[in-house]
């Protein structure tokens, strides 16, 4: 629980995000991005503890990171941010369980499965990152504690208006089928988990019967992610 005099960060909005949002030259698919950030934050968080989210003398929120108090700073329009800073943002202030990037990562193969024609722009990759572990987080809800929701907009540098916005059209382009059976849920966790391992591409089953879009993992990775990324931005 907050004590009453937190502080969180502010939401710091650029101009150019306020007109619109950055200009992105690259048309490329990001598809084989967002499904790596996610599926490297399922490794991420099988084999690192999870930061504490705490609150400082001076009410400032943050979380204890190597053994070290670590300040939730400001941050600017997260289409700016570069993916991997942004889902290492989430990973440090979330406060979310291994068990709930599975799930994240289950709803985006779910989402490309039910629309193979769905486009990722670059800009849009590190908003399906943040309404994705959203949904994940309020669906595993029963065994993960919850924040409120002022929190999550503040870690993911998201107003609370967007937020709702955010998690309402993945629910819609999802038919807000939320609910992963352990067979789903354990197929992608250990594809996810081998494919970490063995630093290889790994197609993720998507459909009954067959293989469904591929996990970039280890060795193009930085190629796409150099074209999918938009800059860089704090953590």
């Amino acid at each position: 629980q907050y004590a009453v005099e937190m502080t969180l960060p502010k939401l710091v909005i650029s101009q150019k995000a306020a007109k619109g949002g950055a200009r992105i030259n690259s048309p490329r698919d990001c598809r084989d991005v967002l499904q790596r950030i996610v599926s490297d934050l399922v490794w991420r968080a099988s084999k690192d503890v999870v930061p504490e989210i705490k609150v400082n003398r001076r009410g400032r929120v943050g979380a204890t990171i190597n053994g070290a108090f670590k300040e939730m700073q400001d941050s600017s329009d997260i289409a700016r941010m570069a993916p991997e800073a942004y889902a290492t943002r989430l990973f440090n202030f979330f406060g979310a369980s291994h068990e709930v990037y599975i799930l994240a990562l289950v709803y985006i193969n779910r989402l490309f499965t039910k629309s193979p024609e769905f486009v990722v722009r670059s800009k849009d990759v590190n908003r399906l990152l943040f309404s994705s572990v959203m949904l994940a987080l309020k669906w595993h809800r029963e065994d993960c504690h919850l924040y409120p929701d002022t929190h999550y907009g503040a870690a993911g540098a998201v107003a609370i208006e967007e937020m709702r916005r955010l998690e309402a059209h993945l629910a819609n382009l999802l038919g807000w089928e939320l609910f992963v059976d352990e067979a789903e849920y354990r197929r992608q966790q250990l594809r996810a988990m081998l494919g970490h391992a063995m630093g290889m591409q790994v197609a993720v089953p998507t459909t009954r019967g067959g293989l469904g879009a591929v996990v970039a993992l280890g060795g193009k990775q930085e190629h796409a992610a150099a074209a999918c990324s938009v800059g860089h931005g704090p953590t």
